[in-house]
């Protein structure tokens, strides 16, 4: 019987690949979502639930919480932010075409590290008209948004882009940065 040998190639091994946050990060902790406008502060906790109930479904998140305990546990990042809209409550309807809702938003390590800074911005659907403005047309905008900055926070989680899909600038965008 005779053994045949073949010379084994051999090379280097590829680099490992980085950790992702959700190797780090199993919990998801909110803390305040500040309204910039008062006629906002009705769909705050509209968004809130909408967001709780989005990142609960996210594969490998262990536990989310409305509110953020303090100290937080070391696999707990902190989400928080805040609502922007396209109009003040003194804005005639009739002016604008359509109707947005945005947000700033930050994920932040147990230990104070600002690990992620993005920006959303939802638009209403439709065409112009009363259906825009209605209160039904802003809890869906809310919904929604609420939605998309969790599948935001899923992104990251699992090492991808942030950034919430572009549709144009955030009202009042200041320092935050659209990551795509």
């Amino acid at each position: 019987m005779a053994l045949l040998a073949q010379p084994l190639a051999c090379g280097p091994l590829p680099p490992p690949a980085p950790p992702r946050p959700g190797d780090r990060f199993r919990r998801v902790h909110l803390g305040a979502i500040d309204v910039r406008h008062d006629h906002l502060r009705a769909l705050e906790p509209i968004f809130r639930g909408a967001l709780v109930e989005a990142l609960g479904r996210i594969p490998g998140v262990i536990e989310v919480r409305e509110r953020a305990a303090e100290p937080r546990p070391a696999d707990a990042v902190l989400l928080h932010g805040e609502l922007v809209d396209d109009a003040g409550p003194l804005v005639p309807a009739a002016i604008l075409l359509a109707r947005a809702l945005g947000g700033r938003f930050e994920l932040v390590a147990p230990d104070g590290e600002i690990l992620q800074r993005f920006t959303g911005l939802q638009r209403y659907a439709g065409g112009p008209g009363v259906a825009a403005f209605s209160a039904q047309g802003l809890i869906d905008l809310a919904r929604l948004l609420g939605a998309s900055v969790a599948a935001a926070v899923g992104r990251w989680l699992a090492a991808g882009p942030a950034g919430l899909p572009a549709r144009g600038p955030v009202p009042g965008e200041g320092s935050f940065t659209r990551v795509s």
